[in-house]
């Protein structure tokens, strides 16, 4: 029986075996948070201590419960502690982004404090692994490159190295003006979308799609293309960058003056 695994998976348990196996987060992680021992609900004790199943009271019970744990309370009283699943790329998009990181890629432990300690995060890096995801049948299941979640470690990190500049173009002369965003991605293989976005009634917005709008070209791409003559008027314009796994980041707001 495995410990642990590469899987970004819990450790299996349920109602009906006898036993914890894992794949994926490792086995005994309850004794992390004394089993339990702050809070009754999962307190580890009793006839069901030792079950190796989801029943209260069981060491499995909580080793299930840790995985991705983001509920306040849920072990320790004024601490939120979970156990997370964390590849190089998280590593690489959370170092980007400059928010506290495990030291190592791995199985890790998180702890977020409330009260006079409220949002400092604590890691503890439990197994460090070069990945995550690259189970083989050598360590007795099929390859797997799952990502169990994104909230908390996100998969990419989008940086805006260059904003949209503010521009004019004629009507009569049927002139267009380009606006492009540059960005810096984390980790590099990360691959950004694009989607612009316009509003008539000033940088405030609201904001709509360009996409199928009658004066714009290149709406999914770096650069938008804005064409004076078809828009007739002012219109201000900002992109919206994404990548799967990580948070949308918008440009700054860019207008075209359309002149007569």
């Amino acid at each position: 029986m495995p410990l642990w695994g590469r899987n970004d998976q819990s450790v299996t348990a349920n109602s009906v075996t006898t036993v914890e196996s894992s794949n994926g987060a490792p086995i005994g992680t309850h004794a992390l948070v004394k089993s339990g021992g702050g809070n009754t609900s999962v307190r580890v004790d009793g006839a069901n201590a030792h079950f190796g199943n989801t029943s209260p009271g069981s060491r499995a019970n909580v080793d299930v419960a840790m995985f991705n744990n983001t509920t306040a309370d849920a072990f320790i009283p004024g601490i939120t502690v979970g156990v997370f699943g964390v590849d190089a790329n998280e590593i690489t998009a959370e170092r980007a982004s400059g928010a506290a990181r495990p030291a190592h890629a791995g199985w890790v432990l998180r702890t977020v404090g409330s009260g006079g300690r409220a949002g400092r995060v604590q890691y503890e890096t439990l197994v460090a692994m070069g990945s995550l995801g690259a189970q083989t049948a050598a360590y007795g299941t099929p390859a797997t490159t799952s990502d169990s979640e994104d909230t908390i470690f996100q998969d990419g990190f989008i940086t805006i190295a260059s904003q949209p500049s503010n521009a004019t173009a004629n009507a009569s002369s049927n002139q267009s003006n380009t606006f492009t965003v540059g960005v810096s991605m984390a980790p590099g293989t990360a691959t950004p979308t694009y989607l612009w976005y316009y509003a008539t009634a000033g940088a405030g917005g609201p904001f709509s799609t360009t996409a199928a709008v009658s004066g714009f070209s290149g709406q999914t791409t770096t650069t938008l293309t804005a064409n004076a003559a078809t828009l007739a008027a002012n219109v201000w314009v900002l992109a919206a960058v994404s990548v799967t796994g990580g948070a949308s980041v918008n440009t700054s707001v860019a207008k075209l003056t359309v002149t007569t």
